[in-house]
């Protein structure tokens, strides 16, 4: 009734800001929420600031109705969507409830509902933080959860770098401050960090149907998970220390603490990823590195700059190209392990399963082209792994005594012998390589349309787990194995992480 005597008088007054306040409230009463903000926004416009400041009040309330409906009964539970919805509407409130408080200062309601939300809003999204953070403990795996870390600590060093740079200001300040934050906050990954190396290279207690691993190799895992979770701990402390570094403003000494815990992290990598693993990084990172000599060195190849040879951080250029050539030395000791395991497994295979007439020729012929591309590429890592790494080394200290005209030569063919290697890796690892590259750099929507395309088989992904079954290949290496091919299955959730990334050196796509 109230809604059909406001509307005769609008015909009456038309354009009467106070009858399309009161319409709107009406309206809104009804839940008819589209034509009860119109019309409040018509009321905002009044000259009458009474009317002003309760219209911008009733908008705030319609937006935070509506944000609250986004989040569910359970707002803690509420998907990013959800999430990323509900804040919206949530800020669109209070941006409501402040232009109320502009007008009427004294408006008790609107005051106390803009500290409501901020309060709310603070406190959801430390909930929401933590949360995400106990699933990415219970999805990710060892290697996963450890590239996870690897990737937020470069960003935070990323960052630090670029404001350690900045004149002293408010908001310089208040960088340092929030990547202060994040370091601590990332350094209570590493418990999670210790315990998911325990579980994966410890065999489980469980059924004791195969036979026990011998004493011998037993005190061999006991051993490398004693040292693998000692190295995350120093990580943890050298994360905490620049932490407490960066509190204080002493930024260089924080940069240094944060290289350390790379270098301890790169540590763990290098020691517990598979070869096809090991390959990717080491390629994704090197060819960064010769993008960014390339854009010194010959500052006429960057297309479009216009600007000349940009300022290089040789440095930290210096420290990547020298992580390369630690991962380039064990690379052909990885390369060895795995073709002795490839081949002892040919050797130990089922003989019907080269017969043609066994009736899965198709399948084992394509298993065998997959096993001998593997083969080829495990013999040229090998034969070529000591001179990646001897010219990783000398590029190496060419950027660390700044001359990168005669590192980019030696970065080039680093490049070109690692992409050698992974070309003759079989199709199918080769996609996930390039996979890899392209996630780690930030192009993360790309990719999500060729993982739909390179999914491998059921059969594919199911082959390995005969042999978990077995307590005696529960060594290291046996579970880096599983590892790999789980990382599969990794691709979907890592690209949720790449926005914590601060950017990344560019990709050579063409391989």
């Amino acid at each position: 009734a109230a809604e059909k005597a406001f509307a005769e008088a609008d015909v009456a007054l038309p354009e009467n800001p106070k009858i399309a306040f009161d319409q709107g409230c009406a309206l809104a009463a009804q839940d008819d929420v589209e034509k009860a903000r119109e019309l409040f926004q018509t009321a905002s416009l009044s000259r009458d600031d009474q009317v002003v400041a309760s219209a911008h009040y009733n908008l705030g309330c319609l937006a935070a109705s509506k944000g609250k409906a986004a989040f569910g009964e359970h707002p803690e539970n509420a998907a990013a969507e959800a999430r990323q919805e509900g804040l919206t509407q949530l800020v669109g409130a209070i941006n409501h409830y402040r232009d109320c408080l502009r007008v009427d200062e004294s408006h008790v309601n609107a005051r106390r509902n803009l500290e409501v939300l901020r309060m709310w809003i603070k406190r959801m999204q430390d909930v929401w933080s933590q949360r995400d953070r106990e699933k990415q403990r219970e999805d990710l795996d060892l290697l996963q959860f450890l590239e996870m870390i690897q990737s937020r600590q470069e960003g935070l060093r990323h960052t630090a770098r670029t404001v350690q740079h900045e004149d002293d200001s408010p908001r310089r300040r208040q960088a340092v401050t929030q990547v202060e934050s994040a370091q601590r906050s990332l350094a209570e990954e590493i418990q999670p960090l210790q315990e998911k190396i325990r579980q994966t290279l410890q065999p489980p207690a469980v059924q004791q149907t195969p036979p026990a691993p011998p004493a011998g190799q037993a005190a061999d895992t006991e051993k490398a998970i004693e040292v693998l979770t000692g190295v995350a701990a120093r990580a943890g402390d050298a994360m905490s220390k620049a932490a407490d570094q960066l509190s204080t403003g002493a930024i260089e000494e924080a940069l240094n603490g944060q290289g350390e815990a790379l270098d301890l992290l790169n540590d763990i990598f290098m020691t517990i990823a598979p070869f096809s693993n090991l390959l990717s990084k080491t390629t994704g990172v090197q060819a960064g590195l010769v993008d960014q000599s390339n854009a010194v060195v010959r500052p006429e190849d960057d297309e479009g700059s216009g600007q000349g040879a940009p300022v290089a951080d040789v440095s930290e250029m210096t420290r990547q190209q020298t992580v390369v050539s630690r991962w380039s030395k064990v690379l052909p000791f990885k390369a060895e392990q795995e073709l002795e395991q490839l081949q002892s497994g040919q050797a130990g295979a089922d003989p019907a399963a080269n017969d043609p007439h066994s009736g899965s020729a198709p399948q084992q012929q394509q298993q065998q082209q997959q096993q001998e591309g593997l083969k080829a590429a495990l013999e040229k890592a090998v034969e070529t792994g000591p001179a990646i790494e001897q010219l990783a080394v000398e590029a190496a200290a060419d950027l660390e005594n700044e001359d990168l005209e005669s590192a980019l030569p030696k970065q080039e063919e680093v490049l070109k012998l690692l992409k050698e290697i992974a070309e003759t890796l079989p199709k199918q690892e080769q996609n996930e390589q390039d996979q890899q590259n392209q996630q780690d750099q930030g192009e993360g929507q790309q990719q999500e349309n060729k993982q739909q395309d390179q999914q491998p088989s059921n059969q594919d992904s199911q082959q390995p787990r005969q042999s978990e079954q077995d307590v005696s290949e529960q060594q290291a290496e046996a579970l880096m194995r599983k590892v790999r091919e789980r990382e599969r299955d990794y691709r979907q959730q890592k690209k949720q992480l790449r926005g914590l990334l601060g950017g990344g050196a560019k990709v050579d796509k063409d391989w």
